[in-house]
Protein backbone atom coordinates (compact mmCIF):
# COMPACT_ATOMS: atom_id res chain seq x y z
CA UNK A 1 0.00 0.00 0.00
CA UNK A 2 1.50 3.23 -1.19
CA UNK A 3 1.53 5.86 1.31
CA UNK A 4 1.11 9.44 0.25
CA UNK A 5 2.09 11.17 3.69
CA UNK A 6 5.41 9.44 3.72
CA UNK A 7 5.52 9.23 -0.22
CA UNK A 8 6.40 5.85 1.08
CA UNK A 9 5.92 3.12 -2.13
CA UNK A 10 4.23 0.07 -1.45
CA UNK A 11 6.48 -3.14 -0.46
CA UNK A 12 8.54 -0.75 1.19
CA UNK A 13 8.93 -0.56 5.07
CA UNK A 14 8.01 2.75 6.57
CA UNK A 15 11.02 5.43 7.65
CA UNK A 16 9.57 5.69 10.49
CA UNK A 17 8.96 1.03 11.14
CA UNK A 18 11.54 0.82 14.24
CA UNK A 19 12.44 -2.09 16.15
CA UNK A 20 9.72 -1.55 18.62
CA UNK A 21 6.91 -0.60 16.27
CA UNK A 22 5.26 2.28 14.96
CA UNK A 23 8.11 5.71 16.11
CA UNK A 24 5.54 8.12 15.49
CA UNK A 25 2.34 6.50 16.26
CA UNK A 26 0.75 8.67 18.45
CA UNK A 27 0.85 11.26 15.77
CA UNK A 28 0.59 8.91 12.65
CA UNK A 29 -1.36 10.44 9.62
CA UNK A 30 -4.76 9.10 9.05
CA UNK A 31 -4.07 6.92 6.45
CA UNK A 32 -2.06 4.74 9.03
CA UNK A 33 -5.01 5.26 11.58
CA UNK A 34 -8.04 3.47 9.37
CA UNK A 35 -5.51 0.71 8.35
CA UNK A 36 -5.49 -2.40 9.83
CA UNK A 37 -4.39 -6.19 9.83
CA UNK A 38 -7.68 -7.83 9.97
CA UNK A 39 -5.73 -10.69 12.03
CA UNK A 40 -4.88 -8.51 15.19
CA UNK A 41 -8.39 -6.76 15.28
CA UNK A 42 -10.49 -10.04 14.45
CA UNK A 43 -10.12 -11.37 18.52
CA UNK A 44 -10.68 -14.97 17.56
CA UNK A 45 -13.86 -15.46 15.30
CA UNK A 46 -12.62 -15.98 11.87
CA UNK A 47 -8.72 -16.16 12.62
CA UNK A 48 -6.68 -18.76 14.82
CA UNK A 49 -3.20 -18.20 15.75
CA UNK A 50 -2.23 -20.43 12.47
CA UNK A 51 -3.76 -17.76 10.36
CA UNK A 52 -1.44 -15.09 11.38
CA UNK A 53 -0.01 -13.36 8.56
CA UNK A 54 3.76 -14.44 9.09
CA UNK A 55 2.58 -18.23 9.27
CA UNK A 56 -0.18 -18.31 7.02
CA UNK A 57 1.71 -15.94 4.17
CA UNK A 58 -1.65 -13.87 3.84
CA UNK A 59 -2.19 -10.55 5.10
CA UNK A 60 -5.80 -9.29 5.49
CA UNK A 61 -6.98 -6.00 5.30
CA UNK A 62 -10.17 -4.06 4.25
CA UNK A 63 -10.58 -1.05 2.59
CA UNK A 64 -12.54 1.83 4.39
CA UNK A 65 -16.28 1.52 4.03
CA UNK A 66 -17.92 3.18 1.27
CA UNK A 67 -19.74 6.15 2.85
CA UNK A 68 -22.99 5.20 0.85
CA UNK A 69 -23.35 1.90 0.44
CA UNK A 70 -21.07 0.53 3.27
CA UNK A 71 -19.47 -2.56 1.29
CA UNK A 72 -15.94 -3.26 1.56
CA UNK A 73 -13.01 -4.93 -0.04
CA UNK A 74 -10.94 -7.30 1.36
CA UNK A 75 -7.23 -7.61 0.40
CA UNK A 76 -5.08 -10.54 0.82
CA UNK A 77 -1.31 -9.74 0.34
CA UNK A 78 0.40 -12.53 -0.37
CA UNK A 79 3.63 -12.54 1.70
CA UNK A 80 4.97 -15.64 0.64
CA UNK A 81 4.92 -16.47 -3.01
CA UNK A 82 0.95 -18.11 -4.13
CA UNK A 83 0.18 -18.32 -0.06
CA UNK A 84 -3.71 -17.59 -1.50
CA UNK A 85 -3.45 -21.28 -3.26
CA UNK A 86 -2.50 -22.69 -0.19
CA UNK A 87 -5.10 -24.98 1.16
CA UNK A 88 -5.75 -23.29 4.78
CA UNK A 89 -5.31 -19.48 2.91
CA UNK A 90 -8.05 -21.00 0.16
CA UNK A 91 -10.08 -21.54 2.96
CA UNK A 92 -10.16 -18.23 4.73
CA UNK A 93 -10.60 -16.67 1.20
CA UNK A 94 -13.72 -18.35 0.18
CA UNK A 95 -15.05 -18.01 3.45
CA UNK A 96 -14.49 -13.90 3.50
CA UNK A 97 -15.68 -13.93 -0.06
CA UNK A 98 -19.11 -14.86 2.14
CA UNK A 99 -19.62 -11.42 3.25
CA UNK A 100 -18.13 -9.11 -0.16
CA UNK A 101 -15.28 -9.00 -2.38
CA UNK A 102 -11.76 -10.06 -1.70
CA UNK A 103 -8.75 -9.21 -4.16
CA UNK A 104 -5.72 -11.12 -4.24
CA UNK A 105 -2.65 -8.70 -3.78
CA UNK A 106 0.41 -11.07 -5.37
CA UNK A 107 3.87 -11.53 -4.20
CA UNK A 108 6.06 -8.67 -4.56
CA UNK A 109 9.68 -9.53 -4.26
CA UNK A 110 11.48 -7.13 -1.97
CA UNK A 111 13.83 -4.56 -3.65
CA UNK A 112 17.66 -5.54 -3.13
CA UNK A 113 18.01 -3.41 0.06
CA UNK A 114 15.31 -5.02 1.88
CA UNK A 115 14.79 -8.36 3.55
CA UNK A 116 13.09 -11.32 2.44
CA UNK A 117 11.71 -12.19 5.85
CA UNK A 118 7.95 -10.95 6.87
CA UNK A 119 8.08 -9.79 10.59
CA UNK A 120 5.15 -9.75 12.66
CA UNK A 121 4.78 -7.08 15.23
CA UNK A 122 1.68 -6.50 17.95
CA UNK A 123 1.46 -3.41 19.94
CA UNK A 124 5.42 -2.95 19.71
CA UNK A 125 6.01 -6.63 20.25
CA UNK A 126 7.78 -8.88 18.05
CA UNK A 127 5.75 -12.52 18.00
CA UNK A 128 7.97 -15.03 17.85
CA UNK A 129 7.16 -17.85 14.75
Amino acid sequence: MRVAPFDKPAGTPCQHQSATGCDIYSSRPSVCRVWFCMWVRDTGRIFTNAHRPDKLGLLFTASIPDPITGEQTIYAHETVPDAAQLPEGMKIIRYLRQAGPVQVLPFRRPSPDQSDSTRLTHNGTELAA
